[in-house]
């Protein structure tokens, strides 16, 4: 009786902790996978696909950060560690890894690209990911990202980036009492526009569109500020998706020197994730 009990708890759990309403409509679980909780991409409201090696020119890409998520409302915390090598500028290979607790959740992600084109390329991410809401019981799934990147040179000082893709397609969580959950899949567009000023200063304006399959819509605008090839400035907002992620405002600030980087993201317009605080350190070249 008590197993019994623990998991009917568990499973109204893990439908709160993935942001769903408490009714049978709401089948998305492990929505923990969209939260940006890399600083630089929390600043930007979740706009990140610029951080690829095949736009930054970047060979090596690591980096570890802290998240303070929902303090005000449920408190959370995620660690998480990003690492990507890009071998000759042409093919990429990636480790992500994110430890959520209370609940305890984690994402390990192993992924590859390739370009194509000097203006083309493609990568594939296959990531495991697990949700225990409550002692003794537990949920996993396996789930892909791919997605096809574009890089046109306008102008000696202007480019325009751009994404598609589709995210976190994967299997199914089935809970104690038989009900069925799906991860978050969605499919995305993004673009952004980058000026460089002169060889220090920069500007960019990054946009975002997702459509998710069980019907919800989200999006996102953000801008960001490159000054004295020293410090970056962020701000932006996301349109939250229904059962996934609420809307958010965010602003931060990057300060990088010698391929070392510190950034830090702030999270508010929101009383149910408001304050939520980022905290990343990594290193680059």
């Amino acid at each position: 009786m008590r197993k019994l009990f623990v998991k009917i708890v568990a499973a109204a759990v893990l439908a709160v902790s993935s942001g769903m309403a408490a009714n049978a409509q709401k089948t998305v679980a492990m929505p923990f996978s969209a939260i940006p909780v890399n600083a630089a991409d929390a600043a930007k409201a979740g706009i990140g696909f610029t951080e690829n090696p095949f736009i930054t020119g970047r060979t090596l890409d690591v980096s570890a950060g802290y998240m303070s998520y929902s303090p005000s409302y449920i408190p959370s915390s995620y660690l998480n560690l990003d690492t990507e090598y890009c071998l000759k500028g042409r093919l990429s290979f990636s480790l992500t890894g994110v430890y959520g607790m209370n609940p305890q959740q984690m994402l390990v992600g192993v992924g590859a690209g390739y370009r194509f084109l000097d203006f083309l390329s493609a990568k594939v991410n296959l990531k495991y990911l697990s949700d225990n809401p409550v002692p003794e019981v537990s949920y996993g799934a396996f789930g892909a990202d791919i997605a096809v990147t574009s890089l046109f040179e306008i102008s000696s000082a202007s480019r325009i980036a751009a994404e598609l893709g589709a995210y976190s397609l994967g299997t199914k969580i089935t809970s104690a009492s038989g009900m069925k959950f799906s991860l978050p899949s969605y499919a995305r567009i993004s673009g952004a526009y980058i000026h460089d000023i002169d060889q220090k200063n920069s500007f960019s304006i990054l946009a975002q569109a997702d459509y998710y399959l069980h019907n919800a819509f989200g999006a996102a605008i953000a801008a960001e500020a490159d000054i004295a090839d020293l410090i970056s400035v962020r701000a932006g907002y996301n349109l939250g998706a229904e059962n996934v992620l609420p809307s958010f405002a965010s602003a931060g600030i990057g300060v990088h020197f010698i391929g070392i980087r510190i950034d830090a993201a702030y999270l508010f317009a929101n009383e149910v994730i408001g304050n939520t605080l980022a905290l990343s350190l990594g290193y680059s070249f």
